[in-house]
């Protein structure tokens, strides 16, 4: 197996100047769909909850108000700041490398965290079995088809080129999503399912986390030889064309049950 830097070491580090911004944007734009897929579990009052690369925080703070007990993690919680002393209890941990008790939740729920994690396939298996009887989990990932689909041929390079780069140096699996009711599956859960959704270019907040996230990986691109200078900055320029149409992203939201 290639080796890999790990997620958030390198790429989507924390002390990247632009990291949080992008992460709230991350926010701005995929809460609206998450929430109704956490909503649609019945996740409610003294529900034990687990939130894997809490980021920012806002999905473990909107269950808190919900009423449940909840439990952020992440590698590095310097972004966790604002969450709370209490509810949320904010836990530094490695899903790859740390432990929960089996058992230990009604609900867990990982965004934009797996695809990036080399043992994703293991990692389904391993954080079933924190949850407690008639539990759920809720895993949601990027699914490639929106990043390579775009008709503006430039665009579509970059992208591309995106997804190349990302897999290169952390080991992204974008193509990995669909499979994930399956893994539910295997892993023991019933009551599996799954929808996507897919984010169009507003010029608004999904317009800004696009362009936030390739400028990130932009000097990595040219450099690895994946996408031209011209090419790169062709693309960025079309986010601002007032005429620019196009799917910016797709998110697979998937559940299945203990």
């Amino acid at each position: 197996m290639t080796a890999h830097a790990r997620y958030g070491e390198t790429l989507f580090a924390h002390d990247v100047p632009t990291e949080r911004q992008r992460l709230r944007l991350v926010e701005d734009v995929f809460d609206p769909i998450t929430i109704p897929v956490l909503r649609g579990r019945g996740i409610g009052p003294a529900w034990r909850c687990l939130e894997l690369g809490a980021g920012a925080g806002s999905i473990a703070r909107w269950m808190a108000r919900r009423g449940a007990q909840v439990t952020a993690t992440d590698t590095d919680t310097a972004f966790l700041d604002r969450v709370g002393e209490e509810n949320p209890r904010v836990v530094r941990h490695n899903v790859v490398t740390d432990d929960f008790p089996p058992g230990s939740f009604d609900l867990i729920h990982a965004r934009f965290l797996l695809e990036h994690l080399p043992q994703r396939d293991a990692l389904v298996a391993k954080i079933a079995g924190w949850l407690a009887p008639g539990g759920w989990l809720v895993v949601e990932d990027a699914a490639a088809f929106a990043m390579e689909a775009s008709p503006y041929p430039v665009m579509r390079r970059m992208r591309i080129a995106m997804r190349r780069y990302m897999e290169s140096t952390i080991g992204t699996d974008a193509h990995w999503s669909p499979q994930l009711p399956m893994l539910m599956t295997a892993a023991g859960l019933v009551e599996t399912g799954m929808s996507v959704a897919v984010i169009v270019n507003d010029h608004g907040p999904a317009t800004d986390f696009m362009r936030a996230t390739a400028g990130q990986l932009g000097p990595g691109m040219v450099a690895d030889g994946l996408v031209t200078a011209a090419e790169f900055t062709a693309a960025m320029r079309l986010f601002d064309e007032p005429s620019y149409v196009d799917m910016l992203a797709a998110m697979v939201s998937a559940w299945g049950r203990r």
